[in-house]
């Protein structure tokens, strides 16, 4: 929850405790319940839960990034040398496309995700 009066930036984290045409009422972790009037800067993200690669998750998420980069890899040398008559070095162009395809899978699959 986020609301601008102009002069200050106030955002809470929270359940949504009510909500009528004049205000919205959110109750903090800690209990305290914080009501925002109703304007055109106030901002309601509601959560619809944890999203596949969320915290927690993020180490299956992180696997499937590593393997799913490294056969795209795979797919990216086989167009690199099906272009070309390298002749026997042609296998040398997946020991750079595969492992890099890898490194590029494990840093996305580890930094999507999220909440939806």
């Amino acid at each position: 929850m986020t609301s601008d009066d102009g002069l200050h930036f106030k955002r809470v984290v929270g359940t949504l405790e009510s909500i009528d045409s004049s205000s919205i009422v959110v109750r903090r972790d800690n209990g305290d319940s914080v009501d925002f009037p109703r304007g055109p800067s106030t901002r309601l993200d509601v959560s619809a839960g944890p999203g596949l690669c969320s915290e927690g998750r993020r180490g299956n998420c992180a696997v499937i990034g590593l393997f799913g980069g490294a056969g795209l890899g795979f797919l990216a040398g086989a167009v690199v040398i099906g272009g070309s008559n390298c002749g026997e070095e042609c296998g040398l162009a997946y020991l750079f496309t595969v492992p890099l395809g890898a490194l590029v899978g494990i840093v996305v699959g580890a930094s999507v995700g999220g909440e939806h």
